[in-house]
């Protein structure tokens, strides 16, 4: 094995970070960037200065020719939007290339594709999923009956920071997110945007938050692979602002991923929303808090005894207007090259919780970088109680 990557959207806000600390991982000898726009792609190359990356023209709609381009690595990486997941997959199956994303809902006929052109595709690299995954599958493993996990983030930046993140803040908060969800005593219940609130206190300069029940699939992933769980939830928030313009917007109706009558024709409320943000608001960098932090509470018994174990993951502050790109594409990489090392557990669809046993591997090698900071403490306590 040569250790060969191909990063579809490798140049992109998540996938540029991606492909730069790929370059830690001496023993990867090849890197090819897939983009749409090769221009973008080498402009990086040329920044990167390594001859072990390269740029080509990759179009995921483009099945064939993407899949020709993509044959004989060791991995395709998809970083493009999570709505190109069911694109990118057929990709990574017509090329048998063992695949991996920053974020996808694979279905059962996912399963099935995968399975079918012997592939392994591992759904959801990253921070969150990805990174909370191994670190809830560690603190399940820390209690002889694991109980509840608990997984919070705070992302905040801008609004329209790029058009796949404020894509997200609408599918996240919409309406129509069918996938917002705890899970509790073995049944999995849906929520509306604004449900579950809980106050958690992440590290400095984000400190003291109110956070809401999102739709990742830790929630999923988590007691799949522990079924002595009662409860398992994600919840997030972006700054507080943002999260009131959010509310605004939902009241109105303007999150709406469908199309309605109006004088001028039927429009797609959603998404002219969207469009008016971004022709306001675009790319535009401010002097606020920025970060993107997480915090990961597993709770379960130990000989009778009841304890929670608590991870809080954060970043050097002068990340800023990279902070969310690089927390993501940073553990995406370690999380890559280990894959790339490895061998395929099962064909189908794999998550991290199932793919990621080591996470002791996992910590060395991001504690190697010298960036994400990753802190954890127990608590032993007479009563066990979660939200």
């Amino acid at each position: 094995m040569r250790n060969r990557i191909f990063v579809l959207g490798g140049a992109g806000l998540m996938g540029s970070e991606l492909t730069r600390d790929l370059l830690n991982e001496s023993d990867i000898e090849e890197i090819t960037i897939g983009e749409i726009d090769v221009g973008k792609a080498e402009q990086l190359v040329a920044e990167l200065d390594d001859p072990r990356v390269s740029a080509v023209r990759a179009d995921v709609r483009d099945t064939g020719g993407c899949a020709e381009l993509a044959r004989g690595y060791d991995l395709l990486m998809n970083c493009t939007f999570f709505e190109l997941f069911e694109k990118a997959l057929r990709v990574a199956c017509e090329a048998g290339v063992t695949y991996a994303d920053l974020l996808s809902t694979p279905t059962p006929q996912h399963h099935s594709q995968a399975e079918e052109a012997g592939i392994m595709a591992v759904s959801g690299l990253g921070a969150t999923p990805g990174m909370t995954n191994i670190l809830g599958r560690l603190g399940c493993e820390s209690f002889e009956v694991p109980e509840a996990v608990e997984i919070s983030w705070a992302s905040f930046r801008p609004i329209a920071h790029s058009p796949g993140l404020l894509g997200g803040m609408f599918w996240e908060m919409g309406p129509e997110c069918a996938t917002r969800q705890f899970f509790r005593n073995g049944r999995f219940i849906k929520t509306g945007a604004f449900e579950g609130s809980k106050q958690i206190d992440f590290e400095y300069p984000i400190g003291n938050q109110t956070v809401y029940y999102m739709a990742h699939t830790e929630t999923v992933a988590l007691p799949k692979h522990f079924p002595e769980l009662n409860f398992a939830c994600v919840r997030g928030t972006w700054r507080p602002a943002q999260m009131d313009v959010l509310r605004v917007l939902g009241e109105h109706g303007l999150m709406d991923f469908k199309e309605h009558a109006t004088p001028s024709g039927p429009v797609d409320v959603a998404q002219f929303t969207m469009d008016r943000i971004w022709s306001a608001k675009g790319g535009e960098l401010d002097e606020e808090t920025w970060g993107f932090f997480l915090d990961v509470e597993v709770s379960g018994k130990t000989d009778g005894k009841a304890g929670t174990i608590r991870f809080r993951i954060s970043h050097p502050p002068d990340w800023r207007d990279s902070a969310t790109a690089k927390m993501t594409g940073i553990p995406a990489a370690v999380q890559a090259a280990m894959i790339m090392r490895g061998s395929p557990i099962r064909n189908g669809i794999v998550d991290a919780t199932e793919y990621f046993t080591d996470s002791k591997a996992f910590l060395e090698r991001l504690d190697a970088r010298g960036t994400v900071k990753v802190q954890h403490e127990t608590t032993w306590h007479k009563e066990h109680v979660h939200a």
